[in-house]
């Protein structure tokens, strides 16, 4: 599996730099579609794991080309011809996972715990806020 992973990422890599030194528009976006790559709710199996590190490494991308690569991780249910597919593309969102008919976004949100007590981190108790 690492020796996938790792041809994978040199096979985008180049790609991506390629896409990126071509003399396009600026405008011009790149989609890299992956299958089973990300978790995207809790529970989410990851059967493509050889397929993960290509979404650090175009993450890394998007943080210094932003709003040139668009990462869609897809379910088994999307078929490549799937409107679902173009809604993640056109979404604007530069990283979307399309799981069981549906969108879904990576978003940041404020952790606490069930309780609202102090949650354990190490040996020294956190408080959320």
């Amino acid at each position: 599996m690492a020796a996938a992973a790792h041809h994978t990422a040199e096979v985008f890599l180049h790609l991506v730099q390629n896409f990126l030194a071509d003399e396009r528009p600026t405008a011009a976006r790149l989609a890299v579609l992956t299958r089973g790559a990300v978790a995207a709710a809790p529970g989410d199996l990851v059967p493509e794991p050889a397929q993960a590190p290509l979404w650090g490494l175009l993450r890394t991308v998007q943080s210094e080309h932003p709003d040139r690569v668009v990462l869609i991780d897809a379910d088994e249910e999307v078929s490549a011809d799937d409107r679902l597919l173009a809604a993640a593309f056109t979404s604007g969102e530069g990283q979307v996972a399309v799981r069981s008919g549906g969108l879904a976004v990576p978003r940041l949100r404020r952790a606490a715990p069930s309780d609202g007590g102090a949650v354990s981190w190490g040996s020294a108790p956190a408080r959320c806020w």
